[in-house]
């Protein structure tokens, strides 16, 4: 619910003519609730700059004042979902007014929608990303999609360093990703999760040659892994799960 102080400030701002003050309000929040009604959600900054638009349509319309022409490029920039659901919303103030807005309008509400969804998407993948441990892979040899594969599987984000010598890169890239667990596999048990301690800190333990120890060093807090080659799937999904356990 947008507050009377929000409106009244706006008003202020604007200096909307007393004679146009409680249509201007009443509909420019029916044009709201209907965009809300159809998942377009503004935050509290979007919802001002918003409202400040359809407030000074309403002035627009009082006036007589047309806004210049947008022209295609910018048109060819809007998402055609917010075109639709501002000229959808916006039929709100048509109906009541008996009048045809002008595309500009209709795309400069466009453009707050589009921004709105944006930062919609853009909270949903941030909160779909939380709680996925990131997992970066260094292989001697290159490998390490079987890993990989196993990371994802079980609802991680895997990152596989290309490149023959991968494994002494570890740390560099958990550090670059920073990553919640790095995995290291050459011949020695693991060289690259030793390097990651030595030269950023990572807690790490090396030599093993079996999932049951990496699930054992994940629960003690270990975070860079160094095993013999080992590129199989059940262990990249197995660590995760430890992960997960040890952190959910």
């Amino acid at each position: 619910m947008v507050s009377r102080e929000v409106i009244e400030s706006i008003e202020e701002v604007l200096k909307i003519d007393e004679s146009i003050k409680e249509e201007a309000e009443k509909y420019s929040i029916e044009v709201l609730d209907y965009l809300n009604e159809h998942k377009v959600n503004f935050d509290d900054n979007m919802v001002m700059g918003f409202l400040n638009h359809i407030f000074a349509l309403f002035q627009r319309l009082q006036t007589g004042e047309r806004l210049p022409d947008l022209g295609d490029d910018v048109l060819s920039q809007i998402d055609p979902e917010a075109v639709k659901l501002a000229k959808d919303a916006l039929k709100i103030i048509e109906d009541v007014k008996g009048t045809v807005l002008d595309e500009a309008e209709i795309v400069l509400v466009a453009i707050h929608i589009q921004n709105a969804l944006q930062q919609a998407n853009k909270e949903s993948e941030e909160k779909t990303s939380m709680g996925k441990p990131i997992v970066v892979i260094g292989d001697r040899m290159g490998k390490g999609q079987h890993v990989a594969d196993g990371v994802v599987k079980a609802g991680g984000e895997a990152y596989t360093i290309p490149g023959m010598a991968a494994d002494m890169k570890l740390g560099d890239v958990m550090k670059e990703k920073n990553a919640d667990l790095g995995i290291s596999f050459c011949g020695s048990g693991g060289a690259g999760a030793l390097n990651a301690q030595n030269k950023y800190g990572y807690k790490c333990r090396y030599g093993m040659r079996s999932i049951e120890e990496g699930e054992k060093a994940v629960a003690d807090e270990i975070v860079a892994l160094g095993f013999g080659f080992m590129d199989k799937e059940e262990l990249g999904e197995r660590i995760v799960k430890a992960w997960l356990k040890k952190n959910g």
